[in-house]
């Protein structure tokens, strides 16, 4: 009988002491004053059992764990013997410690299994446990005793078992003790927070966002294209230009002359777009600038090639009159890109294979690109006859724009022939 008892006790003194942590975080001094009745119900269970030993005890009903009649059935069935047993066996221990230092409060295994919950959510502010645990203090709320006279927790467990954070802890438990993992929280487990649907697009944003990657997309090809347009056409077209000037084989004489005699020689050709004349040498651009003089103006067979090309409708090199060219300022090779470093007497030079003509420049100014008078047998006086030779160069301005005309007009000077030297006026080449 005392065996008995002794194991009833606690078992009971367990089960309170599961239902205390339960509501261990309804604050501190609350969780204090629940430990401190654990501690007293455990003390008046080992004076029992003392008594029994005695054989002064009176025989005490035996309460067995599954018949505990003050358990509301919900909570009842989750809260299964295997987890009262593994509960209590902490509980107990966390009770003793909580005997030597009352006024602390420790946290409990417990609150890991329950993280994340708040227990004092789950149960009304106005709710007293110390009056529920011991209806003594409160006559006016009726509460209902076990065998052995110790207040019940009946209404304290309804109270929680009541809402759904309640029933959410329970299930929480459950789960851990069944091997499976718990919900995120007890609170959303029951209370599960909804995603909030995508709004669509309006129809407008949907258009703003093509347009939008559309100009991105022009952007970058509008880039690609200036980045080939400044950049690569110049490296193409020089290089073209090298090597079809090298490809030549015309004699290069070291020896300075200062003139020949005579009237330079008229040279004539097929007339064919792309036909070579001569290279242009300004030494004002440097000691290694030089490019190709080509039969007519056309831009893929000539210009786009960086060459000169020369107005098939104006007189020939060494001719008495106008010997008109082109040439680009900017892309293809921009020949003429410095064009505004040339001064007043400037010479400009043009070999063929036999010769060198030398011009000296006699005027620069810009003009409209319908001013055609610019290339007239006498520049700029179409009425006049021509009696003396000239050379003249245009080029576009300002640069990428190209709405108007930038001219150099220069004056024959002497030519010379191969067979004698070079012009003093052409340096050696550095390469």
């Amino acid at each position: 009988m005392s065996g008995r008892h002794t194991h009833g006790s606690e078992e009971e003194a367990n089960e309170l002491a599961v239902r205390f942590s339960t509501v261990q975080g309804l604050g501190r001094r609350r969780a204090a004053r629940l430990a401190e009745r654990a501690a007293t119900q455990a003390e008046e269970a080992a004076q029992a059992e003392e008594i029994a030993h005695a054989g002064e005890a009176a025989q005490v009903a035996e309460v067995p764990p599954a018949q505990i009649a003050h358990t509301p059935a919900s909570l009842e069935n989750v809260i299964s013997s295997s987890a009262r047993g593994s509960l209590a066996d902490e509980l107990a221990a966390a009770t003793r410690a909580r005997e030597a230092n009352i006024g602390k409060s420790q946290p409990h295994p417990l609150n890991t299994t329950l993280s994340g919950t708040d227990i004092s959510a789950s149960v009304p502010e106005e709710t007293n446990f110390d009056q529920q645990a011991n209806p003594q203090e409160n006559p006016k709320e009726p509460s209902v005793k076990n065998e052995r006279g110790n207040a019940s927790l009946e209404d304290m467990w309804e109270t929680l078992a009541s809402t759904e954070q309640g029933q959410a802890i329970a299930a929480s438990v459950a789960a851990q003790n069944q091997g499976q993992p718990p919900h995120q929280n007890a609170y959303s487990a029951s209370t599960p927070t909804a995603k909030k649907p995508k709004k669509k697009r309006s129809l407008f944003y949907a258009i703003i966002g093509v347009i939008g990657e559309l100009m991105i997309t022009t952007g970058l090809f509008l880039l690609l294209f200036i980045v080939w347009q400044v950049w690569w056409t110049d490296i193409g077209a020089n290089r073209a230009q090298e090597e079809q000037i090298s490809n030549l084989g015309w004699a290069k004489p070291t020896e300075p002359v200062t003139a020949s005699a005579g009237d330079p020689p008229i040279v004539t050709t097929d007339g064919q777009q792309g036909t070579t004349i001569g290279v242009m040498y300004i030494p004002r651009f440097g000691a290694d600038w030089h490019y190709l003089v080509q039969e007519g103006t056309d831009l893929e067979e000539v210009l786009d090639k960086g060459s000169f090309g020369h107005y098939l409708d104006t007189q020939r090199l060494g001719e008495v009159g106008n010997f008109a060219t082109a040439a680009h300022r900017q892309t293809f090779g921009a020949p003429m890109k410095k064009v505004a470093d040339l001064q007043i007497g400037d010479p400009l030079i043009v070999e063929t294979p036999d010769a060198y003509y030398v011009y000296k420049v006699s005027d620069s100014y810009i003009v409209s690109p319908d001013d055609v008078d610019v290339i007239g047998p006498v520049p700029r006086q179409p009425e006049q006859i021509p009696t003396e030779r000239y050379l003249t160069i245009t080029t576009c301005h300002p640069p990428f724009v190209s709405n108007q005309r930038w001219v150099i007009n220069a004056k024959y000077d002497h030519w010379v022939s191969k067979s004698e030297g070079r012009p003093a006026e052409l340096p050696l080449s550095e390469n």
